[in-house]
Parts: structure tokens; C-alpha cells; sequence
């Protein structure tokens, strides 16, 4: 049933390779992007790779999104920051990010992939000093970019292609305003009144997107959650979109022992979450992260839909060959995308 695929566009820490900061190469993602300005579309083929399968099979919508800008752009040449709240991309290159962003979008439209959005930026609201591609953003900071990704979208004639905004680290950014700079992104988008509204942008649909995490564990601070997220998103006529959701914490109530729990009631808690999202929060798409991954560090199977064990051993190199099989956290969410097909009410 699957409907959606999520591509990464890296920012070239693969490339820089230990020199990147980020220790886990599985971390690390290659850029379409040189140096010198030219394109080199023979990157990212395992990537590649999986579009062409799950185009093969049927899915017709294609979500690029980007952790952080190339490292080119970057303050500290880095995919992570060490600017705190505030955005690594250099003041001067929010024009070159967003003509990158657009140029990637057209050679995949001409390959003949549907890419109804482009989502800039992920989870602003954390800082991302290390550990794997990110940085910090303030909301005035993505107005701006948008802004500028608006005028490149529009010069290369990518009409279809619409800015999904802005990743919200959890559900709470869009509502509530903590004095950050960086929450309540639901009025600051889309509030007419706001400094930085950009609700008027050729490409930004009426359509605000955000992650699952931390909000999850328990029936009722859930349901809480969500409702705010719905009469939020009612209040401007938004849309909600939950883009990014695996079990980062502990103690869900399917599951309130983590060592004594089984695959299925992890499973389980992460069908809880996918049901509310959809009838209270009204959310409508789900992306979970990641497709596939290795199990280390007795995290069972919190992080992937499939597993992957190299030849080696779950700690093993992920780049040598290796066995992979599907795990109760596919069948389960298959049991929601299998039979709620896109457009259904």
C-alpha cells in the first residue's frame, strides 16, 4: 500500500567522509552538488535505487526532503551547527539553497517521478550540534527561505511542486508559543498579521507538517495533543501532515516495560499513534522513519519497518552484504496504508 517515499537530499557530509563530524556513516549523505557548482547525479544511487522500485510498484508521490543545506553554504562548512537556535546557512546563500533545492526537484520531475513537495528543513526547534545532518532555525529564518525557494520554484516552472513546512520536532510546536522564535509555527505561517507570514506564496499550500515524537506515550496526554493540533489547524484552515514518527522514548502504555515488552506490543503502540493521528488530529498523510535499519543496542524494533543484518552481525559494516526481513512494525502499519488509500474520508 505504499503511497508516499521520503528521499533524502544530502548535504555532502558522506563526502567529507570522518572529516564530516558525524561518526555514524550511516549517518552521513552524499550531495548531488559538487563543490565547484556542477551536479553529479550519479550520487545517492542507493537512493536512486529505491525510487525506481517503489515507482515500479506503483507509488506515485515523491517527498525530497533536506536535513541541512550543502556543506558549501554552511557557516562552518559542516552538515551540523554550532549557531544554536539559529539557522548554519550563510545569509548570502538562502538564494543558492533554494536554486539547489529546485534544480534537484526538476531532474527528478523530468525523470519522470511525481514530487507534489519539498520539505527544506528538519525539526528546527533542535539544535543539531552534532551526531548526524541538521541545524537550528528560526521561523523568521524559514519565511525567508521560503520566500526565496517560492521565486526558484516558480523560475523553473515547477508548478506542481508545493513547500512542505516545517518538520516540527513534535506536535506542541505548532500550537504553543514558548518565546523561542521557533514554535507555534501554525500562526506564524499562516496568521496574515504574523512578520512572517508566507500563507500568500505561490507554492505554500495550506498545509503544515510535524512529527509524532514525544507526545505519544500514554492514551489520554495523546488524544490532549492531538485535539490542539486539530483546532489549531481548524482555526486557519490548515492541513496536517505527520511526516516523521518511530518509538524514541520509553513506557507507552501497550508496552510500560521496555525489557519485558514484545515486537508485537511495540508494534501496537505504534498503531495507537497512527489511529489518533488520523481521528483526532485529522492528519493526512504518515510517514514513518526509518524503511530499514540494524538493531543494535537492545533497541528491538523501534527504528525500522525492516531489518537489516549485515554479514557480520548487527553491529556489523552495513556496507557489506547482509540479510534483511520484514518486521511486525510493516504489517502493522500496512494494515492502515494497505486499506486508507490516498483520498479516502
Amino acid at each position: 500500500g505504499l503511497s508516499m517515499w521520503r528521499v533524502n537530499l544530502g548535504g555532502g557530509t558522506a563526502e567529507q567522509g570522518a572529516g564530516s563530524g558525524i561518526d555514524d556513516k550511516t549517518r552521513r549523505a552524499e550531495c548531488f552538488l559538487s563543490a565547484d557548482g556542477t551536479y553529479n547525479w550519479a550520487k545517492a544511487s542507493g537512493q536512486q535505487f529505491f525510487m525506481e522500485r517503489a515507482k515500479s510498484y506503483g507509488c506515485d508521490q515523491f517527498v525530497l526532503f533536506s536535513n541541512t543545506p550543502p556543506v558549501y553554504y554552511t557557516y562552518n562548512g559542516k552538515g551540523y551547527s554550532n549557531r544554536g537556535a539559529w539557522s548554519n546557512l550563510k545569509s548570502e546563500n538562502y538564494g543558492k539553497f533554494a536554486d539547489f533545492l529546485a534544480t534537484v526537484t526538476d531532474y527528478f520531475k523530468q525523470k519522470g517521478y511525481n514530487i507534489p513537495f519539498i520539505s527544506p528543513l528538519n525539526e528546527p526547534q533542535y539544535n543539531w550540534t552534532g551526531g548526524q545532518e541538521g541545524s537550528g532555525w528560526q521561523n523568521s529564518e524559514i519565511a525567508a527561505l521560503a520566500k526565496e525557494l517560492d521565486k526558484s520554484l516558480t523560475a523553473k516552472g515547477l508548478n506542481n511542486t508545493k513547500m512542505l513546512l516545517a518538520e516540527a520536532g513534535s506536535w506542541d510546536h505548532l500550537y504553543q508559543d514558548n518565546a523561542s522564535g521557533r514554535s507555534n509555527t501554525i500562526s506564524s505561517f499562516f496568521d496574515s498579521g504574523s512578520s512572517t507570514y508566507i500563507g500568500d506564496l505561490a507554492h505554500m499550500p495550506k498545509l503544515i507538517c510535524g512529527h509524532s515524537y514525544w507526545t505519544d506515550k500514554n492514551w489520554q496526554s495523546s488524544e490532549d495533543t492531538r485535539r490542539a493540533v486539530y483546532n489549531k489547524a481548524q482555526q486557519y484552515g490548515v492541513d496536517v501532515y505527520q511526516t516523521e514518527w518511530s518509538m524514541l522514548d520509553e513506557g507507552y502504555d501497550e508496552c510500560p516495560n521496555y525489557d519485558d515488552a514484545s515486537y508485537i506490543d511495540m508494534s501496537l503502540a505504534m498503531s495507537r499513534v497512527i489511529y489518533q493521528d488520523l481521528a483526532v488530529a485529522n492528519v493526512r498523510s504518515w510517514s514513518y522513519w526509518t524503511t530499514a535499519a540494524q538493531e543494535m543496542y537492545s533497541q528491538k524494533n523501534r527504528f525500522y519497518l525492516i531489518r537489516i543484518i549485515p554479514q557480520d552481525g548487527d553491529y556489523g559494516d552495513i556496507e557489506k552484504e547482509g540479510t534483511y526481513n520484514a518486521n511486525k512494525n510493516l504489517w502493522v502499519l500496512g494494515n492502515y496504508s494497505l486499506f486508507i488509500r490516498p483520498g479516502y474520508q
